[in-house]
């Protein structure tokens, strides 16, 4: 593994899965691993990163942080 770390940002309308796979593919294509944050979780990618399991950790972050919220304004 390479120890550059591309810091990539993603415009908005952007959806998830194309996020995830252009991330993947520049980490296949040179070797770094990819940083970005979408929807406030951040992720990092690299060539061998199983796209599902990133998918699976992005939607419990999610749940994470509207659960937060919600304890918060009680």
């Amino acid at each position: 593994m390479s120890n550059i770390l591309l810091e990539a940002s993603v415009l908005p309308s952007t959806y998830f899965d194309d996020a995830i796979r252009d991330a993947k593919m520049i980490a296949e294509k040179t070797g770094a691993r990819v940083k970005f944050s979408f929807n406030g979780v951040l992720m990092v990618i690299d060539a061998s990163t199983d796209i599902q399991e990133m998918k699976e950790y992005y939607d419990f972050e999610i749940k994470r942080m509207r659960n937060m919220e919600v304890t918060k304004n009680e």
